[in-house]
């Protein structure tokens, strides 16, 4: 028998089979129940792969979340090495200053110190034993190395002129008299 005729022979027997109707066939029957499990899982994974998505944005927001926290951490800890070099060369500058004051420089400026108060208590005697009933400050303002008061420097005084052409009283820019040093 060639491979037509045993072609022809099953195709005929399926259709014996379908037209007849003798057979019962129990997977037709549970085709509708396998549909409806079909069903409800392809909106499981619909289900599934809505949070999966979500789930994905949450973890690319936590990891540009964690990245700028790197790049902060980064910055804090170079800004902090900086900080400790600065540091360590106030240090640095520090010490070479504390050697170079040395106990002798110290006590010069101790010294100096000293002689500066005496100098200072000396001028505060001489101004206290000076009670020539002024207030000090003519014996202080007058006390020129050459003995004689300070010269008349007096530019805010005018002359008056009278009728006659000679000059009168120098008067100041003052409502006040003249006073005479002399």
């Amino acid at each position: 028998m060639s491979t037509l005729e045993q072609f022809e022979q099953r195709l005929s027997a399926v259709e014996r089979t379908v037209v007849d109707g003798d057979h019962d066939v129990p997977a037709l029957s549970d085709i509708d129940a396998l549909k409806q499990t079909v069903d409800a899982l392809a909106d499981q994974v619909e289900t599934i792969d809505s949070r999966l998505l979500a789930v994905e944005s949450g973890v690319e927001a936590l990891e540009g979340y964690v990245g700028n926290i790197q790049s902060v951490n980064q910055s804090v800890e170079r800004q902090a090495d900086i900080a400790i070099v600065s540091a360590g060369r106030v240090e640095n500058r520090l010490n070479k200053i504390e050697q170079e004051v040395s106990a002798a420089t110290i006590t010069t400026l101790a010294q100096r110190i000293a002689e500066l108060e005496a100098d200072l208590e000396a001028v505060s005697e001489q101004l206290a034993a000076a009670e020539d009933g002024t207030d000090g400050f003519d014996a202080f303002v007058f006390d020129t190395p050459g003995g004689e008061g300070p010269a008349d420097t007096d530019t805010d005084t005018e002359t008056d002129v009278s009728a006659d052409g000679e000059s009168g009283t120098p008067t100041g820019s003052h409502e006040e008299s003249a006073v005479d040093a002399s």
